[in-house]
């Protein structure tokens, strides 16, 4: 990290001011994932093999079919994280010849 804390000069304070950073930002220790997201993302992971057509709405209903306790907001947010792209399957388009 480009910030000393033992550095007496400058002063944390000026040294997060010189990086534009937030002293909080400092302090800060991610907590990770629990478990249970863990065994939601591995079991997206599973699922986006077998069909990565699947939108939100039928991943949520499976995985509270599973007994998975989730909402649509956790779901959205754990989709990002494994980097779920749900591939569309496009109708084909009708057009009619006139004469």
């Amino acid at each position: 990290m480009m910030i000393d804390k033992e550095m007496k000069k400058p002063s944390l304070h000026r040294q997060c001011k010189l990086l534009s950073l937030c002293r909080s930002g400092l302090y800060y220790i991610s907590r990770g994932e629990t478990e249970e997201n863990l065994a939601v993302m591995r079991r997206l992971d599973e699922q986006y093999l077998q069909t990565p057509f699947y939108g939100e709405r039928r991943l949520l209903a499976m995985l509270r079919g599973e007994g998975y306790h989730i909402n649509i907001k956790r779901l959205r947010r754990l989709m990002r994280i494994v980097r779920w792209r749900t591939i569309r399957i496009r109708r084909r388009k009708r057009f009619m010849l006139i004469w």
